[in-house]
């Protein structure tokens, strides 16, 4: 079950619009925030689709390297941030099966972020002593 914060709802709540724009700022901390409130979610949703746990983590990782990437831009959700998660992990899951289905590679979210010259997420959980 997700935490509950401040008083907020499990699902959604101010908290995670302040966490967005804390993330917005480069805040690492708050990216570790918002993993923790939301992993539980994000993870089942993609190893219900997944079927493996190493897939599930690799939609994980890509889902919050997305937060990580987006968080300043018009694409971060002004409402409801589960709702947006949910969509941006399911539609990377389904991203990863398409591309298994056609005998592609899949770019890793670690590919990803050194192509970006970003911190992965795993990183900036890793420096802010959290984990999954």
């Amino acid at each position: 079950m997700l935490s509950e914060s401040a008083g907020d709802p499990p699902f959604g709540g101010e908290n995670d619009q302040r966490l967005v724009r804390r993330i917005a700022c480069s805040d690492s901390v708050a990216l570790g925030e918002l993993y923790d409130r939301w992993f539980p979610l994000v993870y089942a949703l993609a190893f219900g689709v997944m079927g493996s746990a190493a897939d599930a983590e690799e939609v994980l990782e890509s889902t919050f390297w997305h937060v990580w990437m987006t968080a300043r831009e018009d694409e971060c959700p002004r409402t409801c941030v589960g709702a947006w998660l949910i969509a941006v992990a399911s539609s990377r899951a389904h991203d990863r099966l398409h591309a298994r289905s056609r005998g592609g590679p899949y770019p890793t979210v670690e590919v990803l972020a050194c192509a970006s010259r970003m911190p992965s997420v795993r990183q900036s959980i890793t420096r802010t002593g959290r984990s999954g």
